[in-house]
């Protein structure tokens, strides 16, 4: 003990690699040697792995997001996740930023790759109401064209894109919509009087 040694312990917190916390890892002066009665000893104390602040990369590219990170003597672990935000660009991390962690922890980092593409569900031979709400369940939006058609009045003929086609939500789908048929038949008049 120090003290029993008549000399006097100055504590000195350091972060060390192997030493755990609360551990003395180095002395000064060493021990054996000899100084006067009353003189500091300082004793280095070990506060555990070294802690670093993790940086905020929330919005950053995904290239400098990784240097970023790898910069803080943190290891990126990135992972590509379907977003609405710009591809490419880091849309959550987890630490988040300022919270502090012992140096060489993970940083999980999620990036987005876009929108991912839905198939157009197939709407023909439903009313228009309908098919744009069977739309905008999916993620997409119903454009109205009427056209000429032998189907029913306000019923969906065709639809463009084809029914299962991938497209980002938001796609605009035209549905052509039956006005009804505008010929008629002909009546048989023969021999009927005018």
């Amino acid at each position: 003990n120090i003290r029993d040694a008549g000399l006097k312990p100055v504590p000195i917190e350091r972060s060390h690699e192997t030493v755990l916390l609360g551990i003395v890892f180095r002395q000064e002066p060493e021990a054996g040697e000899r100084v006067p009665k009353g003189n500091a000893v300082r004793i280095f104390v070990s506060t555990g792995k070294p802690r670093v602040a993790v940086p905020h990369v929330i919005g950053a590219r995904e290239a400098d997001a990784l240097v970023t990170i790898r910069a803080a003597g943190l290891v990126p672990d990135p992972h590509d996740i379907f977003a609405d935000q710009p591809t490419g660009t880091v849309i959550a991390q987890e630490p988040k930023g300022g919270e502090s962690v012992v140096r060489g922890s993970t940083v999980r980092i999620n990036i987005s790759k876009g929108q991912q593409n839905v198939g157009i569900p197939s709407v023909v031979g439903f009313s228009y109401a309908r098919a744009a709400d069977e739309l905008r369940q999916a993620g997409f939006t119903a454009v109205r064209q009427d056209v000429e058609a032998d189907e029913p009045e306000g019923t969906v003929v065709d639809q463009d894109p084809a029914p299962g086609a991938l497209h980002p939500p938001g796609t605009r789908v035209t549905l052509s919509v039956s006005t009804g048929s505008t010929s008629t038949t002909v009546p048989d008049v023969l021999n009927q009087d005018e």
